[in-house]
């Protein structure tokens, strides 16, 4: 291993290094491997204080060091960037937009990957696909922008070249219009917060799909295959995949910093794959920091909207506590007194709709907030006594309710 092998891609620029500053760097080094362990301690100290100007130094100086000067002053240097790179990482935390937070745990991955070419800026790029979204002269909706990104061929899967580390590159991926899933959603996810609209991810053990709410109804994209969209039947088999809980993965979606993780390691392995090491124990090292963040970096809020996103006689499903059911009425806010809301163990936000839902094989009427509630792809009918009061048939998933009025008496 060389020194130049654990040198950020985009090194400080040598034009200006103090040759004082310089001379002392060098001094400092040749005591690195000295035989007092104090000395050794002391000088670790003071190169460590040069902090973001160490790289610099580094690469500035000509001489040559010995293999144990090597090996101390590359350490020494990753343990600057460590402290530095946590540093990042804890700055992002504390950003409460999970868009601009995305974008630059993004921005971040990518500009520690070397290029052999001159990217422009991630948020330039992506301005620039919204405002071509936007000359198109196209509705403003998810399923316009989907179309125009993905399924109009824009950007592409690439299946080809699945495992080069610069998919991973989000920059490089807005240029050359070919990424991996987790690319392609996240440009999907971007570009649609620059319109205000709502893109989620959804987080697959093996694939990666963009997660959207249209007219109230739930919409999964795989922007990878032509920004296919799911049909109910072919979401309701996800619900069969093994040691997964869907439904979790539906009313939880990745926060930041859970894409962020999943990037480094697509880039840990493709770096692996390709047998360069050096710059995958660089990823590896960012990934490590990105890991002693706080648990809450790595789990999103549900989104809460003032608006019903279920209809009177939809099947749902309880995302936490896996209940299926079907939606008899709602409320435009939490209706229930303080002490029962209270009683509640999750206490979801009041200020949003909340469901009356007949929960399927009991007599059980239960009162959830939206955020608490996925739609229910099963096409299977619920048991329960109260069906046929408030329902007039059963046809295409859906329950037909009449005209009887809500009575939580009845």
């Amino acid at each position: 291993m060389s020194l130049s092998d654990l040198e950020p891609s985009n090194p400080v620029s040598l034009a200006g290094v103090d040759p004082e500053e310089l001379r002392k760097f060098e001094n400092l080094v040749r005591l690195l491997d000295a035989e007092s362990a104090s000395v050794r301690e002391a000088v670790g100290e003071e190169l460590a204080a040069f902090g973001e100007r160490l790289s610099a130094l580094t690469q500035a100086t000509a001489v040559a060091w010995s293999p144990e000067q090597q090996f101390l002053l590359s350490e020494l240097l990753d343990h600057v960037r460590s402290r530095r790179m946590r540093g990042i990482w804890e700055g992002f935390a504390k950003i409460t937009d999970v868009n601009v937070q995305l974008e630059r745990v993004l921005t971040t991955i990518g500009d520690a990957q070397p290029m052999d070419e001159q990217l422009a800026p991630l948020s330039d790029l992506l301005d620039a696909e919204a405002e071509a979204f936007r000359n198109a002269g196209r509705s403003i909706n998810v399923l316009e922008l989907n179309q125009f990104l993905f399924a109009d061929q824009r950007f592409r899967g690439a299946h080809k070249d699945y495992y080069n580390p610069r998919h991973c590159h989000l920059s490089w991926v807005l240029q050359h219009r070919q990424g991996l899933p987790i690319s392609l959603v996240c440009i999907f996810m971007l570009v649609a917060h620059r319109f205000d609209l709502v893109v989620e991810g959804f987080n697959l053990p093996r694939h990666f799909l963009a997660k959207a709410t249209v007219n109230g109804n739930l919409v999964l994209i795989d922007c990878f295959n032509n920004g296919k969209i799911l049909s109910g039947q072919e979401i309701a088999g996800l619900t069969q995949m093994p040691n997964i809980d869907i439904h979790e993965l539906l009313s939880q979606p990745p926060s930041p910093g859970q894409i962020g993780r999943r990037v480094l390691l697509n880039l840990v392995n493709a770096y692996n794959k390709s047998g360069e090491l050096p710059r995958s124990r660089r990823a590896k090292a960012m990934l490590e920091e990105l890991n002693q963040m706080p648990r809450s970096f790595f789990v999103s809020t549900p989104r809460i909207s003032p608006d019903a996103q279920y209809r009177r006689g939809q099947l749902v499903r309880h995302g936490r506590y896996g209940y299926r059911g079907v939606v008899v009425d709602y409320d435009p806010r939490c209706l229930a007194d303080e002490s029962w809301y209270r009683a509640n163990k999750t206490q979801p936000e009041r200020n949003q709709p909340w469901y009356h839902v007949l929960v399927h094989g009991s007599n059980v009427t239960t009162y959830a907030a939206q955020t608490s509630l996925i739609p229910d792809y099963s096409g299977a009918e619920v048991i329960h006594p109260l069906i046929d009061v408030y329902f007039d048939g059963f046809a295409n998933g859906f329950y037909v309710r009449n005209e009887r009025p809500w009575n939580e008496e009845s």
